[in-house]
C-alpha cells in the first residue's frame, strides 16, 4: 500500500488568508513544508486501483500536480459533511453531459449520509439525489454506516465513527458522522486514516483499532494544545492515540496554524516515533510481519 498526503493543513489552511499570527507569517517567508492545503490523501492498494480520502476545494490542483491516474480511481471516501472536506465535491456535480463531459469512468463516493442531505444538496438544490443509486451517467453517491464494511476491489474497508461530529455541534442530537477508514489490503497491510477526530474516541472504534494491529495510523493533530479537547487531538492528545494503539507507523496530519509550525512540531514528536505529514508527503506502508 502507498499513501500520497495530498493536503495536510486543517481548515484554514497554513498560512491561513489574512491572518498574521507567527505561524502564518513564518510559513510565508520560509515556504516548502510550512505550507499547508486542506487535509485530504490517496492511497494506493497492493492491486494498483486508487481510493481518495476527501475532496477539498483546492484537491484538484494537487491531483494533476503529482500525476495520479483517474482511470485507476476505484472510489472516493468522504469523512464528513464540513467544506475543507467536501467542496470539491463540485467537480463531480459538474461530471454532466450538458457541461461536455464524454465517455467519463463512472465514480461511485461513499459518504456519511448527512453529506448527502447537506453539502451536496446545497451544491446543487435543483437535483433530487435519492439516498441510493446513480445520480446521472458518470457519478454513484452511496451513504453507508459505521462499522458496517464496504469492499474496494480486494481491500476491506471499515468506517469508524471519530465522535468529531457528535459531540462538536451544538444540538445536533446525535444525527451527524463523521468517519476515519480502517483499510485491510489484500496482503495483509492494515493502515487507518483519521482526521476530525478526537482523543476521547468511541468505545466501538478503540476495539476496532486495537484489535487492528496497525501498520499505519495516520491521525489529525490539530492543535497544540486543547483546554478542552472536543472534536479535535491536541500534541498530548495524539502521543497518548500512539501509546493505546502502538502502530508500527504514526502520522500526524490536519495541522492547523493554532499549532506548531512544521519544523517545530516535528522536534516536539520525534521523541515519540511520531512523524509529521507534510503536502506531497509519499510512504509505503508494509505488512507488520508477526
Amino acid at each position: 500500500m502507498e499513501v500520497r498526503i495530498l493536503g495536510s493543513g486543517g481548515s484554514e489552511g497554513i498560512p491561513a488568508f489574512l491572518c498574521q499570527c507567527h505561524i502564518c507569517a513564518e510559513a510565508r517567508q520560509r515556504g516548502g513544508r510550512e505550507i499547508r492545503q486542506n487535509a485530504c490523501a490517496h492511497v494506493t492498494l497492493a492491486s494498483g486501483l486508487g481510493i481518495l480520502l476527501d475532496m477539498p476545494p483546492q484537491f484538484k490542483m494537487a491531483w494533476d500536480r503529482y500525476h495520479l491516474d483517474q482511470e485507476k480511481l476505484a472510489a472516493i471516501l468522504i469523512t464528513h459533511r464540513h467544506q475543507d472536506h467536501t467542496l470539491g465535491l463540485k467537480y463531480l456535480i459538474d461530471a454532466v453531459p450538458k457541461n461536455g463531459f464524454r465517455q467519463a469512468k463512472t465514480m461511485t463516493v461513499y459518504f456519511p449520509a448527512d453529506v448527502l442531505t447537506g453539502r451536496i444538496r446545497q451544491m446543487d438544490p435543483t437535483n433530487d439525489y435519492p439516498p441510493e443509486g446513480r445520480q446521472g451517467p458518470f457519478v454513484e453517491f452511496i451513504p453507508i454506516a459505521a462499522y458496517r464494511e464496504i469492499t474496494l476491489g480486494s481491500c476491506r474497508v471499515t468506517p469508524l465513527e471519530t465522535n468529531h461530529l457528535r459531540q462538536h455541534d451544538e444540538g445536533n442530537q446525535g444525527g451527524s458522522e463523521t468517519f476515519g477508514y480502517l483499510f485491510e489490503d489484500s496482503d495483509g497491510t492494515r493502515m487507518a486514516y483519521m482526521v476530525d477526530a478526537q482523543t476521547d474516541l468511541p468505545d466501538r472504534t478503540v476495539e476496532v483499532l486495537s484489535e487492528s494491529r496497525l501498520d499505519c495510523l495516520i491521525f489529525e493533530c490539530t492543535f497544540e494544545r486543547l483546554d478542552s479537547p472536543i472534536g479535535h487531538t491536541d500534541i498530548q492528545g495524539l502521543m497518548r492515540i500512539g501509546r493505546r494503539f502502538s502502530p508500527r507507523a504514526l502520522i500526524a496530519t490536519h495541522i492547523s496554524h493554532q499549532n506548531l509550525g512544521h519544523r517545530d512540531l516535528v522536534k516536539a514528536l520525534a521523541g515519540e516515533g511520531i512523524r509529521v505529514a507534510y503536502d506531497g508527503m509519499r510512504m509505503k506502508v508494509r505488512h507488520r510481519q508477526l
